[in-house]
């Protein structure tokens, strides 16, 4: 900053100065009768005061720093990360995610406010989104996710002229990590064999119906007549109304109904998700079926199942509520392949004995 001499008059003026370098613009303002020079940079909505004058260390330091987009510009300054996080967290599109989506989102972008809250928005850039998927390439699926949430960042931040563009645009799906695993047969009887009979049941509810944890563990005997179960999903807001198995309805019949919920815990109390799936995991451990499972892979197994069975995308959607065909589809390819294979392999003739 430079002091000038007094004169007369307030008032704050930018001015253009051909010798200033790329973004930097010269602000006048005169105040308590003394003129004052500040250097600002510019740079799409980011907008900050350079220490010093041209020419000097520090100007020339922060000025470095501000081309290669690492900067810290305040947490709550406009055009920040952290600033920019805070807006979406408050916005209208992220009230309408579901309470387990929006619990999900809040933790990723967490992460992202402690590492790089004070920067730029122009922080995250390719260079930044290519690094997060280097740096969790051993988990195929948790990459993928983290960048979803950040494109869902930047899906706001776009319409409001915050950010120009989307780095995440262009940036294909990492391959590999089947994602939760599917629940053979055996270790299906396995756990019925094994598993105390709320348990169990949870697990036929999870296989019948081929809902998310969520959903199962909030379903109340209200939403049982004797043949369907009805029930509005938490996370896509869709209605659904499944008619219920022979098998899962004799069990449905036969629990005691200790509370208003079907699942409830020893005291007769609602499920909580952490709650559940402490229960849920003892049971498999005692159970011993394979660590790798996990009660969302009993909604893997229900559209399995079901495309095994010769469903189609949209008799399977009308049971699991996926939203996304693509999924769907996948299950279908699964159980196409194995089908088409083991036709394959029984037509090879057999060798003479």
């Amino acid at each position: 900053m430079v002091h000038h001499p007094p004169g007369g008059g307030t008032g704050m003026r930018r001015s253009k100065n051909s010798s200033l370098p790329q973004f930097v613009y010269e602000q006048r303002i005169r105040k308590n009768g003394r003129l004052h020079v500040y250097y600002r940079f510019r740079r799409g909505k980011v907008t900050i005061r350079l220490p010093g004058e041209p020419g000097s260390p520090e100007f020339h330091a922060a000025y470095a720093k501000l081309l290669r987009g690492h900067v810290e510009i305040g947490r709550y300054t406009p055009g920040s990360v952290a600033h920019t996080i805070n807006l979406y967290l408050a916005s209208a599109p992220f009230s309408q995610l579901s309470e387990a989506t929006q619990r999900d989102y809040r933790r990723y972008l967490a992460r992202v406010d402690s590492s790089i809250g004070e920067q730029p928005m122009q922080a995250i850039d390719e260079d930044y989104i290519f690094g997060l998927q280097d740096k969790l390439k051993g988990t195929p699926v948790a990459a993928n996710h983290a960048i979803s949430v950040i494109r869902a960042l930047f899906a706001f931040a776009r319409p409001r002229k915050i950010v120009a563009h989307d780095p995440t645009k262009g940036v294909e799906r990492l391959k590999g990590g089947e994602g939760y695993r599917r629940w053979p047969a055996d270790q299906i009887e396995l756990f019925r064999a094994k598993a105390d009979p709320m348990m169990r049941l949870a697990m036929e509810l999870g296989l019948y119906t081929g809902q998310r944890l969520a959903d199962v563990i909030r379903l109340a005997w209200s939403n049982y007549d004797g043949e369907r179960v009805r029930l509005r999903q938490q996370k896509t807001k869709a209605h659904l109304v499944i008619p219920v198995h022979p098998d899962l309805k004799a069990l449905l019949d036969a629990a005691p109904r200790i509370g208003a919920m079907i699942l409830t815990t020893k005291t007769g109390l609602a499920y909580g998700t952490r709650t559940f799936s402490r229960d849920f995991l003892r049971a498999r451990k005692a159970a011993g079926t394979d660590p790798d499972l996990s009660f969302h892979g009993l909604r893997h197994t229900a559209a399995s199942n079901l495309a095994e069975l010769g469903s189609g995308a949209p008799e399977i959607q009308a049971i699991t509520g996926h939203k996304s065909l693509k999924q769907v589809e996948h299950y279908i390819r699964q159980a196409n392949q194995e089908r088409q294979a083991v036709a394959a392999i029984s037509r090879l003739p057999r060798r003479p004995a």
